[in-house]
């Protein structure tokens, strides 16, 4: 098996390539975290409490707050506590799904729009590795809308480096696309990284051997691209939570799972190891912070969902 050097600690057996991963993000949560998680979820209350309509900028903390549930995750992921990592995960996924179907729904009224691809497309995965098919539907649409309008709105050379860049917001648009039987006109404007193509070539197998090779390459990649952002390059899997748990390719796991697919290990830790975690996790009950946002948006905007 690809990577199986284990990791010093109890717990999971990881990829040996996260270990400074783990290190950074358990800093994070150590000097940081935890008062930010405090902060973003007082002011999330507090914005339930007011009058009026919330403001769209409500939208910040509310991903503020989903990335360092997500780093918190991550912190825990070395340990054996396995039913509150299980709520970390559930709870940031579930705020970064919010963020991006608040923002994306209130933006396709506007005529600016400001979504940034790689988070956008990695808080869809995330709904979808989570088997929440009611929701990943719904994100999955707003998601494919998104790009069709920065298709029409921006020539070839500015989306060469955001929405058409071709690498895991491409292989998503695709597969959630013909996943969940929604119509796209989408084209990236750089070619299509190849070992995304033949994943979505061969997603739904049932050659064990042609599954691996394709989720391998894949992984691989997810390996490459798993880097913090600088001034000259961004990163497809900049956040820590990202690289730890790739949800692009577990949710190709959790898809192959809704339809009765062989369910086949991918002989890689990257993907084998966080699927093991979420794969048979038990409900979680909803964060109720996450309740009171999601029903005063709800309430405040019509027609959101």
């Amino acid at each position: 098996m690809k990577g199986k050097t284990n990791l010093k600690h109890a717990g999971p057996m990881w990829n040996p390539t996260l270990k400074r991963t783990f290190r950074d993000s358990n800093e994070w949560m150590a000097t940081t975290g935890l008062k930010e998680l405090d902060v973003t979820l007082a002011s999330l209350e507090q914005k339930v409490l007011t009058t009026g309509i919330v403001e769209r900028n409500i939208l910040v903390n509310v991903g503020r707050t989903g990335y360092a549930l997500g780093v918190k995750a991550c912190a825990l992921s070395q340990s054996d506590l396995r039913g509150e990592l299980i709520r970390c995960i559930d709870w940031s996924v579930s705020f970064c799904d919010l963020a991006f179907r608040f923002n994306a729904a209130t933006s396709m009224k506007r005529e600016d729009q400001y979504l940034l691809p790689f988070p956008s497309g990695m808080a869809v995965a995330g709904i979808t590795m989570l088997s929440r098919w009611e929701s990943a539907r719904i994100s999955a649409s707003l998601l494919i809308e998104v790009a069709h309008k920065e298709q029409v709105r921006h020539a070839r050379e500015i989306r060469k480096i955001a929405w058409g860049n071709g690498t895991h917001v491409a292989f998503l648009i695709y597969l959630l696309a013909e996943a969940f039987g929604i119509p796209t006109h989408y084209e990236p404007a750089m070619p299509f990284l190849e070992a995304y193509k033949q994943l979505l070539k061969v997603w739904r197998t049932k050659d064990k051997v042609i599954f691996q090779d394709a989720m391998l390459a894949a992984a691989d990649f997810h390996i490459s691209r798993s880097k913090g952002a600088t001034e000259r390059n961004n990163y497809e899997f900049d956040d820590y939570f990202d690289r730890i748990y790739p949800a692009e390719l577990l949710a190709v796991q959790a898809l192959r799972r809704r339809d009765g697919l062989p369910e086949f290990q991918t002989g890689h830790l990257l993907v084998d190891t966080p699927w093991s975690i979420i794969r048979d996790a038990e409900p979680v009950e909803p964060h109720p912070v996450f309740i009171a946002i999601q029903d005063r948006m709800r309430q405040d905007y019509p027609g959101f969902v």
